[in-house]
C-alpha cells in the first residue's frame, strides 16, 4: 500500500509538492480518505473507488507506489483521475485541487445525468450537505450564483471546496415537480466514509436511547394515570354502591315509619268504632 496524501515526489519545482489525500492498496483501490485531505472536501470518491487514470495516464497494472508521481504536484494544481465507483461500477472524471493545507467541503456526491444536470448520489452522514437539507435525487442548478446545468462534477467540487466554516448558498430542484429549494450549506473537515458512517451510527444510538427513555417515561406516566383511574374508578364505585345502599336503608326505614303510621291510624278508627257501638249499645 502507498499513501497518496503525503508530500509528493521531490523536484526542482520551488512550489510544494502535496498530494490529494487517498491512500490505495495494490490494486489501486481507495482504502483510505485522509480527513480534511482534498479528496474528502470533495465527497467524491469514497472508499472501494478503483483509480483508473491519473492525468489522463492508463495506470493499469501500475503499483501505489508508482501512482505517487502522478497523484502529486505542486500544491494548487489539480490533479484529474478517472475512478470506476464501487457501488455502481459507473467510471467518473474527477479533478481534485492538491494541497496540503486541510481543506473543508459539504459532503455531497454528484453524478452527471444525461442531461448534463449534476445529481445529488448520497450525502455524507453529518456532513454540511446533509446538515443543509439536501436530500439524494435533488438537481443542482446553482452553486453560489452560477448555474451548473450542463458543468461536470469536475467543475462542481472545486466550487464547493473552501475553508472550513465558510459557506456555500446552493439551488436544487427537488422531486417530480422540479421544486426549487434554496440552501445555505457550512463547509466542515469531511471524515472518512467509515467515520462519518461510524458517528452517524453513533448519532442515531443516541437520538434512539434517548428516545426509547421519552419513550419508556411516556409509558410508566401511562401506565400511572391508568392505576390513579383505576383507583378512583374503584373508589366511586365503592362510593355508590356506599350510598345506594344507604339509600335503601332510608327507604326501608321511612317504609316502615309509614307501615306503623297506618297501622295507628288503623287502630284508632278501630277502637273509635268500639267506643261508638258500646255507647249505643248503652243509650
Amino acid at each position: 500500500d502507498a499513501s497518496l496524501g503525503e508530500e509528493g515526489r521531490s523536484n526542482m519545482s520551488k512550489r510544494p509538492q502535496a498530494g490529494i489525500g487517498l491512500r490505495l492498496n495494490s490494486k489501486l483501490c481507495v482504502q483510505e480518505i485522509v480527513q480534511g485531505g482534498p479528496a474528502a472536501a470533495a465527497g467524491v470518491i469514497q472508499v472501494g473507488d478503483t483509480v483508473l487514470t491519473v492525468g489522463g495516464q492508463d495506470v493499469n497494472g501500475y503499483t501505489a507506489t508508482q501512482c505517487i508521481p502522478l497523484i502529486s504536484g505542486d500544491e494548487g494544481s489539480y490533479c484529474e483521475l478517472n475512478i470506476r465507483k464501487a457501488e455502481s461500477n459507473v467510471v467518473m472524471p474527477v479533478r481534485i485541487c492538491r494541497g496540503s493545507k486541510p481543506q473543508a467541503g459539504v459532503g455531497c456526491l454528484l453524478q452527471r445525468n444525461e442531461a448534463g444536470e449534476l445529481v445529488v448520489q448520497a450525502v455524507n452522514p453529518g456532513g454540511g450537505a446533509m446538515m443543509g437539507g439536501v436530500q439524494p435525487t435533488d438537481i443542482l442548478e446553482r452553486v453560489n450564483g452560477v448555474n451548473m446545468l450542463g458543468k461536470t462534477v469536475r467543475d462542481a467540487v472545486p466550487m464547493m471546496a473552501g475553508e472550513e466554516g465558510s459557506q456555500v448558498k446552493m439551488t436544487v430542484l427537488r422531486g417530480g415537480v422540479r421544486a426549487r429549494v434554496e440552501l445555505t450549506l457550512t463547509r466542515a473537515l469531511l471524515a472518512s466514509p467509515a467515520e462519518a458512517h461510524a458517528s452517524h451510527a453513533q448519532s442515531q444510538k443516541v437520538a434512539a436511547d434517548k428516545a426509547a427513555a421519552v419513550r419508556k417515561a411516556a409509558e410508566e406516566k401511562a401506565a400511572a394515570d391508568k392505576k390513579v383511574a383505576a383507583e378512583k374508578a374503584a373508589a366511586d364505585q365503592l362510593a355508590k354502591q356506599q350510598a345506594e345502599a344507604k339509600a335503601a336503608e332510608e327507604a326501608k326505614a321511612a317504609a316502615a315509619k309509614k307501615a306503623a303510621a297506618d297501622k295507628a291510624v288503623a287502630d284508632k278508627a278501630v277502637a273509635d268504632q268500639k267506643v261508638a257501638a258500646d255507647k249505643a249499645v248503652a243509650d
